[in-house]
């Protein structure tokens, strides 16, 4: 496994199926497994993914762990048993990327 790639979950019914639509999608020349941590949702997400993208390895927490243990509870379940984390690991939700016109 080359790309591992951590989602966390909290009722995002609304961005969840287009966030790994654009996944599945977009990332053709790389081996990768998507990892979906749940945080205790209501909204049917975890339903909605469960149905709609089998591939995805999902992990219900059952309460909302917050984004640092959720990402913690993704990473120990990567597939390949070597793992290597750097600041460029992470995206940077800070970054401003500009709209296309």
């Amino acid at each position: 496994m080359k790309l591992s790639i951590v989602i966390i979950c909290w009722n995002d019914l609304k961005v969840i199926e287009n966030c790994l639509s654009s996944i599945f999608s977009g990332t053709t020349k790389t081996e990768f497994e998507v990892i979906v941590t749940d945080n205790g949702s209501t909204d049917g997400s975890i339903e909605r993914v469960r149905a709609n993208f089998p591939l995805v390895r999902l992990i219900e927490n059952g309460a909302n762990l917050g984004f640092s243990k959720a990402n913690n509870v993704g990473i120990r379940s990567f597939v390949h048993s070597s793992v290597e984390l750097t600041r460029q690991s992470f995206i940077d939700f800070g970054l401003k990327v500009p709209p296309v016109v």
